[in-house]
């Protein structure tokens, strides 16, 4: 090994990519090297039997593309003839129980505590902030969200659309803008 490996680097990346891309944690920690397409258009990761059983490709922004090739070459040094993308400092394929708490190590330093009658934030927060981001922008692009979230439900591996219904009640501005869109039309001849 030529030089120590920063997990501080795994780290930020893999919280970078569950930020940018709402993947559940186990689908980013479960990607291997063939999962991680870089140098080839479109970039994207393809997600292998996650939830559901279901395999996805998941398209990456030109940013997100920009880190992740960073992380491959640091990686690549440690971790020769090893599969899994996301490696801790032995090699070995980044634990989910390394990446939750060193999440919630970095809450308490930032100082962010559980409010009342909230939990502190999870790794799914970061799904979640993703989704209700996406919709949000959606909504403030005047986009038709309804007709867009099938292409959400997909992207983020849901099995039914009705799964990212849910989040349409997530903020107060989203369930302002789904009440809008999803009230049902009254009938004709008066009657509701």
């Amino acid at each position: 090994m030529a030089e120590r490996f920063a997990l501080t680097f795994t780290l930020q990346t893999v919280f970078g990519l569950l930020a940018c891309t709402g993947l559940r944690a186990g689908e980013a920690l479960g990607l291997d090297l063939v999962d991680v397409v870089l140098d080839l258009g479109p970039a994207r990761l393809c997600i292998r039997e996650a939830k559901f059983h279901k395999t996805r490709l998941v398209p990456l922004h030109p940013t997100a593309v920009m880190h992740l090739t960073a992380y491959a070459r640091q990686r690549a040094d440690l971790a020769r003839g090893s599969s899994p993308f996301f490696v801790e400092d032995d090699g070995q394929r980044l634990r989910y129980e390394t990446l939750r708490s060193s999440l919630q190590r970095l809450l308490l330093q930032l100082g962010l505590a559980e409010r009342d009658g909230c939990s502190r934030p999870t790794l799914h927060s970061l799904r979640h902030s993703f989704a209700v981001t996406r919709l949000t922008r959606w909504h403030e692009e005047g986009v038709d969200v309804r007709t867009r979230l099938a292409h959400l439900a997909t992207y983020l591996g849901h099995g039914d659309v009705r799964d990212t219904y849910w989040y349409l009640t997530a903020t107060p501005e989203l369930l302002r803008g789904a009440a809008r869109h999803f009230t049902a039309p009254a009938s004709e001849g008066g009657e509701s």
